[in-house]
């Protein structure tokens, strides 16, 4: 999954970015903290441990008109600017979008004022309106031919009640996300790749000051209108975040615990994106590796099997399966084995958060 980090110009959006990945290239990975991966490590001391990632990648700021910071480059319109823009996000699963809460004079904020909810609507507006264009150039061409994608009069009229609820939606000023859809009317939209339906994180990016009273300038507004989206909003302070993570790694523990951070905004921004759009973790153990998979929930043991190598999906015979909970109980992999807690799964056996799995497998 690649999740696109976004955002106006000058509001830290690519040094949230390097923080989160360590990476100044425009594509890097954040890795997700599991304590749990670090126990298994301490059980079973791997020659390598891995934990479960995050494909990020520094998307342009969203180009402003008007002479703000962000107006394009090489003789680019900002319609064109904009186009390039959407283009970039269509290549992204799914968001976080950095408003900036922190003032410096000699950054001026994006919008004239320091207002991160009026940041967030920004580009929501955009996103809605080029949503609603797509879905009105298909009722159009609906209307026209009488014809729905399965070729029929009947499919139409189905799609097109479909797309109308849709339109009335975005309407209202509501992303599409925030419909309650069956799994058919999903599907049928799969295919129009709208903006709205991708999820969305909120990072707030603060001063130092800020972030020690918790507080800054637009929040109760920002939270409301993140709250009735069901978004989550993560307060970081991107530049003491970057500070930390240049350090080398035996160093950060200490300069957080010196600044009272019990966990940092980044690890906190990482494990709230990988919850917040639905994804879990199996294990495989062994003395070579320990390592955390990436899986979204509801996925069933063949699938799991299918992210570590596609030969061991299509070869499946059994998964055998323990729970991160059954095995530290148990103390090892061995006694875990005599109480006769590994259990042998079928294809079909929908995997679990914490689930450590050993596929047996023919090619």
């Amino acid at each position: 999954m690649r999740i696109g980090i976004v955002g106006l110009p000058q509001v830290g959006k690519t040094t949230v970015f390097q923080a989160l990945t360590g990476s100044t290239a425009g594509v890097g990975v954040a890795r997700v903290p599991d304590e749990r991966v670090d126990k298994l490590s301490a059980m079973f001391t791997p020659r390598k441990t891995t934990y479960a990632q995050l494909e990020l990648v520094d998307l342009p700021s969203f180009p402003l008109s008007g002479g703000l910071a962000g107006t394009p480059a090489g003789g680019r319109t900002v319609e064109q600017a904009r186009r390039a823009f959407l283009e970039a996000v269509r290549d992204v699963d799914a968001l976080i979008q950095v408003v900036r809460a922190f003032d410096n004079p000699a950054v001026p904020p994006p919008l004239g004022t320091i207002d991160p909810a009026r940041e967030f609507g920004t580009l929501e507006d955009e996103f809605q309106l080029s949503d609603y264009q797509v879905l009105q150039n298909r009722l159009e061409r609906l209307a026209k031919t009488g014809r729905g994608r399965a070729g029929s009069a009947a499919s139409a009229q189905i799609e097109a009640e479909l797309l109308e609820k849709c339109s009335a939606c975005l309407e209202d000023g509501k992303p599409l996300r925030t419909l309650t859809l069956t799994e058919d009317e999903e599907k049928m939209l799969s295919g129009f790749d709208l903006f709205t339906f991708r999820p969305v994180i909120l990072v707030v990016n603060l001063d130092e000051d800020e972030w020690r009273q918790g507080d800054y300038a637009g929040k109760d507004i920002l939270e409301t209108r993140a709250a009735e989206q069901q978004l989550p909003v993560l307060p970081i302070c991107g530049r003491l975040e970057q500070e930390i993570a240049e350090l080398p790694l035996e160093e950060r523990e200490a300069f957080a615990a010196e600044l009272g951070i019990e966990e940092t905004g980044i690890a906190r921004a990482a494990r709230t994106t990988y919850a917040h759009l639905g994804l879990i973790s199996f294990f495989t153990v062994g003395e070579d590796e320990v390592k955390a998979w990436t899986i979204r929930r509801g996925m069933t043991a063949r699938q799991a099997a299918g992210r570590i190598h596609s030969d061991i999906a299509r070869g499946f015979i059994r998964a055998e399966v323990i729970s991160y909970d059954e095995l530290m109980a148990s103390g090892s992999l061995a006694a875990a084995r005599d109480k006769g807690l590994l259990r042998l799964e079928g294809k079909d056996y929908v995997m679990k958060d914490g689930d450590i799995a050993n596929f047996r497998f023919h090619v």
